[in-house]
């Protein structure tokens, strides 16, 4: 217990300059498969992309 103590510190400043900006609108779908699945994963073809 007491390993998330670091959470409650308050930040330095703005971490992020695109911290008011939704993940679709940093990175694409594509971008966004990479990050998660590895270098080369692209988003399937055959999913809905709304």
């Amino acid at each position: 217990a007491g390993h998330a103590n670091c959470l409650l510190d308050e930040p330095n400043g703005l971490i992020s300059p695109m911290i008011n900006r939704q993940p679709g609108e940093v990175y694409s779908p594509d971008q966004q498969c990479e990050l998660v699945f590895g270098t080369g994963s692209k988003l399937c073809p055959h999913m809905e992309n709304d």
